[in-house]
């Protein structure tokens, strides 16, 4: 792993934290697009026409817009079953890594479903402005889950 695995690594936790607490469109947005950028300037392998099929990961940001909480589209549409949406949201998120590089399907898979079934709160907490933000630790296994989905992916 290279010390750029690692800054992405970190910039995509710190988007995946920033886009659960405090805007929104961060994690929506920000993550796919910071994915995209990584898969094409990591894979040394493809020409760059080849690497169009990183698109694909434009996909996860209707994935992330959904979201799994309690008022989810996904949620309601499972009869509010928190276990089973997170398994659902975490499956499909596999699906678009499986769509680029289908060899690793197990992979992502078992990666993305343990991770989303993750509960173990607040990491630590702080004030900006009037507004209380916890670091929590399931955010932080989801984001670094996401991020061993790419890394994978590329191999």
């Amino acid at each position: 792993m290279s010390f750029s695995d690692v800054v992405i690594a970190s910039l995509i936790t710190l988007f995946y934290l920033f886009g659960g607490q405090i805007e929104k469109g961060v994690r929506r947005y920000g993550v796919p697009n910071l994915l995209i950028i990584y898969a094409m300037l990591s894979d040394k392998k493809t020409k760059w026409t080849a690497k169009l099929k990183y698109l694909v990961l434009w996909a996860l940001m209707g994935i992330l817009s959904m979201g799994y909480g309690e008022s989810s589209f996904i949620r309601k549409l499972l009869g509010g079953s928190d276990r089973l949406t997170r398994l659902v949201y975490s499956l499909m998120i596999a699906g678009i890594f499986t769509i680029i590089n289908v060899t690793f399907w197990w992979y992502y898979i078992i990666v993305l479903a343990s991770c989303f079934q993750v509960y173990a709160g607040s990491l630590f907490s702080f004030k900006i402005g009037s507004r209380q933000v916890d670091i929590l630790i399931e955010d932080i296994f989801r984001a670094l889950a996401i991020f061993a989905c790419s890394y994978i992916m590329l191999i």
